[in-house]
């Protein structure tokens, strides 16, 4: 299958449950929703983000909406049925810590429950859809050890965490403990896991996984025009003045010729 029509690089892209579209995005602000096997259909825009978008996932529970991420920091609640914007919720942040956007989605399948990390952020937020379908709800944030790789829910309920760190990279969550508590508790390793020995002793992170990723080829550059535009225009009325003041200069000599004579 081809993406024709595209005029940047498809950045990120999911397929719906019923396989009857497929959701994609680049690095310009809207997330397009494409028809199959002919993607060159469009059944509409996903518009609403102000910066490329980062993430998109299909809610596994409420398969008629879907989940964003992009550069302006915000989560999207879409309902790309009808390419509505449901809901754009900040990822959020002390005053004095650096806004991030969102690098990974995972939503658990039995609870709903969606956890979010940032681009080189080490922190974790979880989020829900409200009842109305129609809103995300923040529950609450917490702070790790070292910038999490990635996320994933198993079948049972459990968030697993792949962390930066050679000694514990793995860290667990119990989605359906967040919702009673509104608070995160990291599961014991060992009371799920058994003796399995979860260490990563040969695995150097430095080594190519913990390269740092660059998102600015993404952001699009704003240039104003403006000042070469004004600097065009005054001396194009620097030149009009001053063959202004020539001819003026030639019909008065010619003027003083003529009395002359």
């Amino acid at each position: 299958m081809c993406l024709i029509t595209y005029l940047f690089y498809v950045d990120v892209k999911v397929l719906t449950p019923d396989d009857q579209f497929i959701v994609t995005a680049d690095r310009d602000e809207k997330i397009r929703v494409s028809c199959l096997p002919n993607a060159y259909n469009i059944a509409g825009y996903c518009l609403g983000h102000r910066d490329f978008v980062s993430q998109v996932k299909i809610h596994p529970k409420l398969h008629h909406l879907l989940l964003s991420g992009s550069g302006d920091g915000c989560i999207g609640l879409w309902n790309y049925n009808t390419a509505s914007c449901l809901d754009l919720l900040p990822l959020p942040h002390e005053k004095d810590e650096e806004a991030v956007f969102a690098s990974c989605i995972c939503c658990c399948s039995v609870t709903g429950l969606i956890a979010v990390v940032g681009v080189l952020s080490d922190l974790l937020w979880f989020f829900r859809v409200a009842e109305d379908e129609r809103h995300l709800e923040f529950i609450t944030r917490t702070r790790l050890a070292a910038p999490p790789l990635h996320l994933a829910f198993t079948a049972d309920q459990m968030l697993l965490i792949l962390v930066r760190s050679n000694r514990n990279p793995l860290l667990l969550v119990s989605a359906s403990d967040v919702l009673k508590t509104n608070k995160v508790q990291f599961t014991n390793n060992q009371a799920y896991f058994g003796d399995t020995d979860l260490s990563l002793q040969d695995w150097d992170f430095n080594e190519g996984i913990d390269l740092p990723i660059d998102y600015t080829t993404l952001k699009k550059s704003a240039y104003d025009n403006t000042v070469d535009y004004r600097e065009r225009k005054r001396r194009r009325l620097e030149g009009r003045d001053k063959d202004e003041h020539e001819i003026s200069t030639v019909r008065k000599k010619d003027q003083n010729r003529e009395d002359t004579l």
